[in-house]
């Protein structure tokens, strides 16, 4: 695997725009600017990604003495990890290669654009990361609050996901742009309004409680339905058991939770119950991994 590092130009051009933003304009309306542009973790190419942090004393506050030792710490499986193997209540251990590169701080800002780091699809898992640092000879992480994914939980690092490819690829485009109210100037779109709606809970609503299950399970659904149509029948929604029925009847679906979920209160383990960190040495990091269980016991 590649090592990682910065990259030192990008990471220039990166600072020189930051601090433009802050000088043309007030502190409000430059934070907004810096982060939409600039925070959170976004690709740029294909093993190319732009990290922003914002860290309030870095510059004349708390963390002024820690800032020459906070590094943005990174890590990238050795190996494809294949969420769909990984199981509630079986630990799944793993080695990373582990790496640390420092950012560029700007103001309280921390900025950096970083090469060979993996990017996260729907068939592979990324790079994952969080901000370290020691002091008084303790670890402290500090935890990216624009995350574009967290496939273990809210406690362990945020994996770098290529959400644009994402959104590229749904095939429910084309719904939601005839289907909107609004259309803002960043060419996001407001949906009309909702109607009835029904809400899921994908980790409960079906066996295998994904998403991928919960599609599988309309699919399934609409064919049924599809095929009493061409039939010519009069009940359209002959043959779809209770359980069917459930799922159906609805202008609109809301699947929830949107964001992270709070984790068990009784969690003691720094990086959470997901995603133990066993060992690191040498450059590499053994990690016991488990898939993530929020319903019960919070």
């Amino acid at each position: 695997m590649k090592h990682i590092n910065i990259h030192e130009q990008l990471t220039l051009e990166a600072i020189h725009s930051v601090q433009e933003i802050l000088r043309k304009h007030p502190v409000y309306e430059a934070a907004k600017l810096i982060a939409r542009e600039y925070l959170g973790a976004r690709k740029l190419d294909l093993s190319l990604a732009l990290f922003g942090f914002w860290t309030p004393g870095l510059m004349n506050g708390e963390l002024r003495e820690q800032a020459h030792q906070i590094t943005l710490e990174l890590f990238t499986p050795l190996e494809p990890l294949d969420f769909r193997a990984l199981k509630k209540n079986e630990t799944l251990t793993a080695v990373f290669q582990r790496d640390e590169v420092r950012l560029a701080p700007v103001d309280d800002y921390l900025i950096g654009v970083v090469n060979n780091v993996a990017i996260g699809t729907k068939h592979q898992a990324g790079s994952f990361y969080w901000l370290r640092y020691q002091k008084d000879g303790t670890r402290h992480l500090l935890r990216d609050p624009l995350v574009q994914s967290a496939p273990f939980g809210i406690y362990a690092p945020a994996e770098i996901f290529d959400l644009q490819a994402m959104l590229a690829g749904r095939k429910d485009m084309k719904y939601f742009r005839q289907f909107y109210k609004t259309i803002f100037p960043d060419g996001t779109y407001r949906a009309k309004d909702v109607g009835v709606h029904l809400e899921i809970h994908p980790e409960t609503a079906t066996e295998a409680g994904t998403i991928e299950a919960l599609t599988r399970r309309y699919r399934d659904i609409g064919q049924k339905i599809q095929a009493n149509l061409d039939a010519g029948k009069e009940d359209i929604y002959a043959g779809l058991d209770p359980a069917d029925l459930n799922f159906i009847g609805f202008d609109s679906i809301e699947l929830t939770p949107e964001v992270p979920p709070a984790e068990r209160e009784a969690v003691t383990q720094e990086t959470g119950e997901f995603f133990q960190i066993l060992d690191e040495r040498d450059g590499r990091a053994q990690i016991a991994l488990k898939r993530p269980d929020f319903e019960l016991g919070l």
